[in-house]
């Protein structure tokens, strides 16, 4: 592959569309399906969270020895 201060010659052009592709090519078939997979995790993960870490309390924790507060279904 040419260096920067070097101009490329068709070969060397095409070698890096080459190298350019295939690179894509491993984002689109291998990163991009593990980044929404990673994503997806996290976010059910946050949304299982996030009402414990508000206080917030599932009805079938009413009444238990831990002594926390349920909130009323009003």
């Amino acid at each position: 592959m040419g260096c920067g201060s070097r101009p490329l010659d068709p070969d060397g052009l095409a070698e890096v569309a080459a190298q350019l592709r295939a690179q894509a090519d491993r984002l689109d078939h291998e990163i991009r399906p593990q980044l929404v997979a990673v994503r997806a995790d996290w976010a059910d993960r946050e949304s299982t969270r996030m009402p414990l870490a508000l206080g917030l309390h599932r009805a079938s924790d009413r009444g238990t020895s831990e002594g926390r507060p349920a909130l009323d279904p009003a």
